[in-house]
Formats: structure tokens, C-alpha cells, sequence
């Protein structure tokens, strides 16, 4: 927030006695002092940890937060694109449940991997913002004629720039990843990187980045 970008990305997952929390990996392994799958451990047992400085890292003073905690810190302030990594499918409703006591349905995207989950998940509460993934303009068509959204993640195979464009007019907001390639370039010759990138994907209105700073210089 304090960069200045639009939205955020956390990553949900439940532990064992059904407590939302931000992971991004299926285990602890990686990012935490601990071992072993985040649904495996109660919440009790994921307060214990601590987060790494970095993976494989250095031991922080920082727990595990839980989704409550993070929306509480977002509201009224950045949009929240949360990304729902957790397989037991039931747990879907229980983040819907949490948005609305938070009060936070204008704020979240709630990304899809599989756009055909649209329709079922839209009936459980149709003013919080789907946010699927087209893997092809197929896809992106298949979308589109739901109505169910308008903003959709496409990745770097998109090269329908006259096609994309139009959509863009009409009011659909498409979201692309600068990470990897892009955002390592920019960290080491600075933000001109990303013109390049812009002069590829001019449909594109949401960048996904771990460089918000060096983005803005850009636009």
C-alpha cells in the first residue's frame, strides 16, 4: 500500500480445524520454521511458527496471518486479489462468509483457475468480483459470454492485440503477469524494462508484479 499499487495478491488456504490463513505453498516447508501441510496442522499448531526472512531462510519475529487479519488491513484502502490455492473445494463458501463479515465484497477478485467454476460460485454471492484465468481466446470467449465478470487474467500467448484492444474499450479489464522475466530485467537496468513490455500487451490495465515501485516510475 505504502508503493502505491491498486491491489494486493495473497494466497489462501484453511489449516486442519478450518481457520483461513495466507500461504502459498501446500506444506509450511518453504516459508515457516515448520514441516509438514498447512490442512494437516490445526491453527494452534501454525501460530507456533514463524515465517522466514526469505525461503529456506533466516528465522523472522512474524507468524502466519490469517485472511481476517489481512482483509482488516486492506479495507478501504487496496483491492484484494485473493488467490484460493486450498483443494477442499467446501472452503470456498467459508471465504465467501468471511468477505461478507468483513464487509469487503466491493474489494476482493476472487481468481479462478478453471473458468466453468464461474456460474456455481457467483450464485453464492454475486457482488464480489469473479476473477478467472483464459488460457486461450477460446476461453476468453467462453467468459465473456457469461457475464458473470470483466476482468479476466490472460497470460503472455495473447497476441491478439486488435481483438484485446476492442474488448478493452468496451470496458473489460485485462490482468498480466510482469513477473519473472520482466520484473528480474527491470530490478537490474531500472524501470525502461517495462516499455517493452507495454508496447507488447498495450490491452493490458492490471500488472501483476514483485515491483510495484519501479512500475510506477513507468506509468
Amino acid at each position: 500500500m505504502r508503493q502505491g499499487a491498486s491491489v494486493v495478491e495473497v494466497d489462501v488456504r484453511a489449516s486442519k480445524d478450518g481457520v483461513l490463513v495466507l500461504m502459498h505453498d501446500k506444506t509450511v516447508n518453504r516459508t515457516t520454521t515448520g514441516q509438514g501441510e498447512v490442512a494437516k496442522h490445526t491453527y494452534a499448531e501454525l501460530q507456533k511458527l514463524h515465517l522466514r526472512n526469505q525461503a529456506h531462510g533466516g528465522e523472522s519475529e512474524h507468524l502466519i496471518p490469517t485472511l481476517s487479519e489481512a482483509l482488516r488491513v486492506a479495507k478501504g484502502k487496496i483491492l484484494v486479489d485473493l488467490d484460493f490455492k486450498e483443494d477442499r473445494k467446501e472452503f470456498v463458501k467459508t471465504t465467501y462468509t468471511l468477505i461478507e463479515q468483513e464487509g469487503m465484497e466491493d474489494q476482493v477478485l476472487f481468481f479462478l483457475y478453471d473458468y466453468k467454476d464461474m456460474p456455481k460460485i457467483y450464485k453464492l454471492n454475486p457482488t464480489i468480483t469473479l476473477f478467472p484465468r483464459a488460457r486461450s481466446m477460446a476461453d476468453l470467449a467462453a467468459i465473456l459470454k457469461m457475464k458473470l465478470t470483466t476482468v479476466v487474467h490472460l497470460d503472455e500467448s495473447f497476441i491478439e492485440i486488435e481483438e484485446l484492444e476492442q474488448l478493452r474499450e468496451q470496458g473489460i479489464y485485462f490482468w498480466m503477469n510482469s513477473l519473472g522475466e520482466y520484473d528480474d530485467q527491470a530490478a537490474k537496468s531500472g524501470s525502461m524494462a517495462y516499455r517493452s513490455f507495454l508496447e507488447k500487451y498495450p490491452f493490458v490495465r492490471l500488472i501483476q508484479t514483485d515491483q510495484p515501485g519501479l512500475w510506477r516510475e513507468v506509468l
